[in-house]
Parts: C-alpha cells; structure tokens; sequence
C-alpha cells in the first residue's frame, strides 16, 4: 500500500521525496542524445530546461500537464492509437524512433524505458547513496528529511542531465 499511497502512508514521519522531473521523457531525450538521434524541439525542451509536459501541453492546446503527460504515455507505449496525433507533429524524429523500439512489440518501448528508470534509481542511487535508509517508488527515492540535501547533490552529480525535485511529506 506504500507505493500506491505513499503521500498519505509516510506523512509526518519526517520523510521527503526526490522525484525525477518528467522521468519518461527524460530517459527518451537521453537514449536519443546517446544514439545522436536529434529531434530539434524534444531535444531543445531539454537542453533549455523548460518543463516537458507543460510545454507540450501548450504547444497543442492541451488542457493541462496532466493530460499532456497522459498523452506522452500513450505515445510511447501504446500499439499505434494516440488520441491526439498532434504528438507526431510535433516530434517527428522522435516518433520515428519510438515507432523502431516498438518494432518487435508495441511493449518493447516502455519496458526499455522501466528498465533504465530501475537502473538509475534502484541499482545504482539506492545502492549508492550516502546515507543508510531510502525507499525507492518509481522514478523516485523516499529519504529522512535531515539527509534531504546530501542526497540530492549526490542525485545531480551523478546524474547532472535529470531535473530533481524534491517534496516534504
């Protein structure tokens, strides 16, 4: 039950959460960067620091970040069906490449994708952090709130290209 309602599960209890910044999208623009595959707007969304999922939500009129990050899950790990095709559009090179990951099979794509998210966050920070205790849930790791700010630098040095942050709970 932590997992799912880890907000609520570890209020109060002197915790604070380090959460990766747009996760998915992140690990996608880093896995193009290191295949030099250059989709000019993917990659200046993170080259300039903007919030992925706000700007894409802007750029096509979306409602929200919320929704604008529903659609990027569609995107990278649905068969073909994305409702708001505008996505294609907008990220033609970055739609090509999705489209070969998902060659063999349409899950192919968010499984690379989960497997490097757990290479980061469980087999090397929670296996080399700092301090003693830490929880990992997803693209994120649960600290005491006293080690917050060692953990964290930790974090951005060893991996300078993901935006952090960070929440009491």
């Amino acid at each position: 039950p932590a997992i799912m309602h880890y907000k609520t599960e570890l209020a109060n209890r002197g915790l604070a959460v380090i959460d990766a910044k747009a996760s998915q999208p992140t690990l996608l623009w880093l896995l193009m960067k290191d295949r030099n595959i250059v989709d000019p707007l993917y990659n200046s969304i993170f080259e300039t620091n903007l919030d992925f999922y706000t700007e894409v939500a802007s750029r096509l009129n979306l409602p929200d970040r919320a929704a604008a990050k529903k659609l990027f899950m569609y995107w990278l790990n649905s068969r073909g069906y994305v409702p708001d095709a505008g996505i294609h559009t907008l990220f033609p090179v970055a739609s090509k490449f999705i489209k070969k990951l998902k060659r063999g099979n349409y899950k192919d794509s968010p499984a690379y994708l989960q497997q490097k998210e757990a290479a980061i966050w469980i087999d090397d920070l929670l296996e080399n952090i700092p301090v003693e205790f830490a929880l990992p849930i997803h693209d994120s790791l649960i600290v005491k709130q006293e080690h917050l700010e060692p953990v964290l630098a930790y974090c951005k040095t060893k991996y300078p290209l993901i935006s952090f942050e960070t929440e009491a709970l």
